[in-house]
């Protein structure tokens, strides 16, 4: 029977992590993002039949003075989670798997040896959260390149360009379709934008990084 969004919300925690499982399950998928549509992504997989660990983002550990401190702690809880659930690939988005240990430069699939699907819908010129803390435009590249990551990108400009530019081959095209009343698109007149093009998403502050 499968789970409604309504009965979803009522076992869902939100910016927590929780395991979710499918009867007679035998794969698990891990979702982590800060936004709104990793819950409805969480929920379509279970009612497909798979096991769902949803994380909370591991860039977050960035952003908070007492998580950084305390980052060896989280990530080996982290670890030890995604072994014990089995985890066969991670989806995460908005850089949110994509957040790699400062000290050993490992990023969290890598750790465990699963593959990672990241998808993007930010602007990807803009500075990832954790570029605060002295991680190089040119680490998070190497990152992005990693062969068992595959980059899903929703607007087909930006995959042409981190072809042609970065020389980037790992991506794969997934156009976006959103219900307007879930996302309304505002116009932003061409200039007060910072770019002459606006890609698709939240684009419209610093992309100099």
């Amino acid at each position: 029977m499968p789970v409604s969004l309504a009965e979803w919300n009522a076992r869902r925690t939100p910016h927590t992590t929780q395991f979710f499982a499918s009867p007679g399950a035998t794969r698990t998928v891990m979702l982590c993002s800060h936004i709104w549509w990793t819950e409805h992504m969480a929920l379509a997989l279970l009612n497909l039949g798979y096991n769902v660990l949803v994380h909370v983002p591991p860039y977050l550990l960035y952003t908070s003075d007492a998580a950084f401190d305390a980052f060896d702690a989280h990530w080996s809880q982290a670890v030890a989670g995604i072994r014990q659930t089995r985890v066969d690939v991670i989806i995460g988005g908005n850089a949110a798997a994509m957040a790699p240990h400062p000290r050993t430069g490992e990023l969290l699939h890598q750790a465990v040896g699963v593959p990672l699907v990241n998808y993007w819908w930010d602007e990807p010129r803009s500075e990832p959260p954790f570029a605060r803390r002295g991680i190089s435009p040119e680490t998070y590249l190497a990152a992005v390149r990693d062969p068992r990551t595959l980059n899903v990108i929703w607007d087909l400009d930006v995959l042409e360009e981190l072809a042609a530019f970065f020389d980037l081959g790992n991506t794969l095209h997934v156009p976006l379709a959103c219900l307007p009343e879930y996302w309304p698109s505002g116009f932003v007149p061409i200039e007060q934008r910072p770019l002459a093009a606006c890609f698709l998403g939240n684009c419209h502050f610093t992309c100099a990084w």
